[in-house]
């Protein structure tokens, strides 16, 4: 692991890995595994400078692409000119680090990582986006438009089935056992739910 770190390559390659996963945190629910990961190569980067010796402040413009990317995703942006400016400080940051190690190696490296973000950065936005923007997945707020089936029912209220759960409900029209419903909100714990003839009428 030792030689490993005393390579400008290698830790031109961490700093591009815990770049990804930073922004892949910012626009993903990793439950912070990626911004784990992406702090460990953090590590990993400033003990491999130490051991070179090497000139860290061209690691910057990566840095501040890294800035720019997770700003970005954030405002649920895909601004061309913020995608240039974060590909280019990544690019010219790379390439200069590499250049004042005296590494081809790194060179290349930092531009095939730079090429690399550019291109996953779009997906990764789309991605927080759909999630963003998307029907919740937890709480009360996702049952509503789900099916349900009636299973005892009593003038305006009773029991339905969701998912395989028995929740209370109530509905402003009749419906009786069997029914298939779709959930239309709730009030507390309790379901408000219609009949699916009603909705498509």
């Amino acid at each position: 692991m030792g030689s490993l770190l005393d390579q400008p390559a290698a830790v031109l390659v961490m700093i591009s890995l815990a770049a990804l996963l930073l922004v892949a945190e910012a626009a993903l629910p990793t439950v912070g595994i990626a911004g784990t990961l992406s702090l460990l190569l953090s590590v990993g980067v400033v003990v491999g400078l130490r051991r070179q010796d090497a000139t860290w402040w061209p690691l910057l413009g990566p840095a501040l692409a890294v800035g720019v990317w997770c700003v970005m995703v954030a405002r649920r942006s895909r601004s061309p000119v913020g995608q240039v400016t974060a590909a280019v400080l990544f690019l010219s940051g790379s390439v200069a680090f590499g250049a004042m190690a005296d590494s081809p190696v790194t060179v290349v490296a930092g531009g095939l990582a730079a090429t690399a973000l550019a291109a996953v950065y779009p997906r990764l936005n789309r991605a927080a986006l759909h999630l963003l923007e998307g029907p919740t997945q937890v709480g009360m707020d996702s049952m509503v438009g789900a099916r349900a089936e009636v299973v005892a029912w009593t003038g305006q209220a009773g029991t339905v089935r969701v998912a395989g759960s028995l929740w209370g409900a109530t509905s402003a029209q009749p419906v009786a056992v069997g029914d298939t419903v779709t959930v239309t909100s709730f009030a507390g714990m309790t379901l408000e739910v219609a009949l699916m003839s009603d909705l498509n009428g």
